[in-house]
C-alpha cells in the first residue's frame, strides 16, 4: 500500500515522512471526511515534535532601543539587519543586558527584521529578568547616563551609587532614564545637559556637592531631563 494511501490505523507507532509530506487529518466519526470540520491538512514541517523547542536569547544594550518599552523593542526588531529567522519551533526573546528587561517574541516560523512583515505590540510579551535595584559605579573620570557597572548594569530605574572618591567629575544626561543617584565618594558630581536634550534643575543646582549620602533623582519626558538634588 502506498504511503499517500495509508490511514492512520494502517501504520506502524513511527514513522519516518519527507519533510515536504503534507500530513491529512479527519474525524472518523464522520464517515463521509467532507463535512466542514471534519479534516484538515498540514504539512510536515508546520509541526513542533516533542522534546525538539528551541529557545534562543537575544541580547542588546538600552541604547539601541529608540524607547525603553514594547514600541520601542518593536522598532528594534522591524529595523534589524541581517534579518533574523525564527523556526516554527523556536522560541526568541530579547534580554537588554544594562536594563534587565526581557521581551519575548511571540512569533514562530517566522522571519523578522528590514523589509519583512512589520511586527506590532501584540507580536511582544515584556517581562522583568533582573530584578537588581540598586548599582555602584566606580569612577575617578566623567560618566554618562548610558555608563554601565563593573556588573554591565545600566542606571535606568535603578538607584545607583556614584563612587568617585576625591575625583570631581561630570555625569552627562545623554538618554532618557528614571534614577535615583547616591554621593559615596567626597568630590562633586555635577550634572551636564546632553546634546539634544535639556535639563531642568528643580531644586536650581546641578552640582550635587554636599557630603557623602547626598542625594539626586533624574527622570526624563521625551528629550527634557528634570533633576532634583539634595545636598547635606
Amino acid at each position: 500500500m502506498a504511503l499517500a494511501d495509508r490511514r492512520l490505523t494502517d501504520l506502524e507507532e513511527k514513522l519516518t515522512v519527507p519533510d515536504d509530506a503534507v500530513i491529512h487529518f479527519v474525524d472518523p466519526s464522520d464517515v463521509t471526511q467532507n463535512a466542514a470540520g471534519s479534516s484538515f491538512k498540514a504539512k510536515k514541517s508546520a509541526f513542533v515534535v516533542q522534546g525538539s523547542i528551541l529557545t534562543t536569547e537575544k541580547t542588546l544594550v538600552s541604547s539601541a532601543l529608540t524607547t525603553q518599552d514594547v514600541a520601542g523593542i518593536v522598532t528594534y526588531i522591524n529595523a534589524l539587519s541581517p534579518v533574523v529567522v525564527v523556526a516554527v519551533n523556536e522560541t526568541v526573546f530579547f534580554r537588554v543586558t544594562d536594563t534587565g528587561q526581557g521581551f519575548l517574541l511571540l512569533l514562530h516560523g517566522v522571519t523578522v527584521g528590514l523589509a519583512q512583515t512589520a511586527i506590532t505590540s501584540s507580536n511582544i510579551l515584556e517581562f522583568e529578568m533582573d530584578r537588581t535595584t540598586l548599582i555602584t559605579i566606580t569612577t575617578s573620570v566623567s560618566i554618562t547616563t548610558a555608563t554601565l557597572d563593573a556588573n554591565g548594569l545600566g542606571q535606568n530605574g535603578r538607584h545607583v551609587v556614584i563612587a568617585n572618591g576625591a575625583s570631581a567629575i561630570n555625569l552627562t544626561c545623554n538618554g532618557s532614564v528614571t534614577s535615583s543617584y547616591g554621593k559615596g565618594g567626597t568630590a562633586a558630581i555635577t550634572f551636564v545637559q546632553g546634546s539634544g536634550r535639556t535639563l531642568v534643575q528643580l531644586s536650581g543646582t546641578a552640582i550635587m556637592n554636599g557630603i557623602a549620602g547626598s542625594t539626586a533623582s533624574l527622570w526624563s519626558v521625551g528629550t527634557i531631563d528634570y533633576l532634583t538634588i539634595n545636598n547635606f
